[in-house]
């Protein structure tokens, strides 16, 4: 994707207010529904989190000093949780727009330094580390009392999960000769049955993109496309559709975070999960505060929310992702596996590079 060129339509804005969910479509036309946390149970299964209170909400937006707008490529059930109790905490209004991380960071890119949002949750540290002009430096106070290896040494962005790259097929479809390896999607068996997201779009499938040439043999040419063909034509839009594509039999195989794994096993998708046999590429997730902000000191506030030993513990329990402030495991993850040495610095100093080298692929590959 050239720079500038947003796919606008991917990108939804939403705004928490009560009970119910305000989404602002084309036109400014306005839909609203019941929250999907309306039950008390779920409003937060934060440990010791306190019940946001129904006089903290109004149906007017406060004075703008109590406003927060952050952008995210994390799904509903993982963002809408967290950002109510922070506002039931804190009084702060905050909206909501997402997008895939890449496009995302182009619109931020494109705002000059006078970005419409002030924060941006839930990217990879490869791509965080590839825009960090766009970001302000901070340093949470609660990281002293953390040990955590994968902090930017600039402090433009803190990470506040650890997210594994892992395999993912059809167990009815593929139970024969299932995906054991990175390589495996190189396998000419599975051409035209790989769920991939489009990379320019999607940060998880650009690091996809920089594992397969970390790990495999060759140059970054003939991996490029030797993979490209094998997808036979098809690119998702979304990495929000791997997981759907592979359970309803459309796609095989594919690779997707193992928290969206966990989670789909748990909704009862059928799918089977594989830890890639040359080792797993485990990539810290971040949030930033945009540079030239309207609400920095709100966004920092969120910051140290996300750091909280409660919102750590959320993390782990309901959102089954690795938090950083500890070695507890997510229900279901895999404990002893081979971590993959993957190179983060080249990842990053290398993203704009690879995009281009597989935009131009794919484009020769189509015709």
């Amino acid at each position: 994707m050239k720079r500038g060129t947003i796919k606008k339509s991917t990108i939804k804005k939403s705004t928490i207010k009560r009970n119910a969910w305000t989404v602002l479509g084309k036109k400014g036309r306005i839909k609203r529904w019941a929250a999907l946390m309306a039950a008390a149970s779920f409003l937060l299964l934060l440990s010791g989190c306190s019940q946001p209170d129904a006089s903290s909400r109004t149906l007017e937006p406060p004075a703008e000093d109590a406003r927060l707008h952050i952008c995210t490529s994390l799904s509903p059930s993982v963002y809408e949780p967290i950002v109510r109790e922070f506002e039931a905490r804190t009084g702060i209004w905050v909206t909501v727009e997402t997008g895939e991380t890449l496009e995302l960071l182009e619109e931020i890119r494109g705002a000059e330094g006078s970005p419409d949002w002030d924060l941006l949750f839930g990217a990879r540290a490869d791509s965080l580390a590839a825009h960090t002009e766009l970001f302000s430096a901070y340093q949470s106070s609660l990281l002293e009392e953390m040990q955590i290896t994968c902090l930017p040494p600039d402090g433009t962005s803190t990470p506040f999960s650890i997210v594994p790259l892992v395999l993912i097929y059809n167990p009815k479809l593929a139970r024969v000769h299932p995906p054991s390896g990175m390589d495996s999607l190189l396998d000419p068996a599975w051409m035209g049955r790989i769920a991939f997201a489009d990379p320019s779009a999607s940060d998880a499938s650009y690091t996809v993109l920089a594992s397969l040439l970390q790990a495999l043999p060759g140059s970054e040419e003939e991996i490029l496309r030797a993979f490209a063909a094998n997808l036979g034509g098809k690119l998702l839009a979304s990495s929000s559709d791997v997981i759907r594509e592979v359970a309803n039999g459309n796609c095989y195989i594919g690779i997707t975070g193992e928290d969206d794994a966990l989670r789909a096993m748990e909704a009862g998708y059928d799918i089977a999960v594989v830890y890639p046999s040359q080792g797993v590429c485990a990539v810290a997730d971040g949030a930033a505060v945009l540079k030239g902000c309207a609400h920095e000191e709100n966004a920092q506030a969120f910051i140290d929310f996300l750091l909280s030993q409660d919102a750590q513990e959320y993390i782990r329990q309901t959102c089954l992702r690795r938090p950083v402030s500890g070695d507890l495991l997510p229900e279901g993850a895999e404990a002893d596996f081979d971590l993959f040495p993957y190179d983060l610095v080249l990842s990053s100093e290398s993203q704009e590079e690879i995009l281009q080298s597989w935009e131009q692929i794919w484009e020769e590959e189509r015709q």
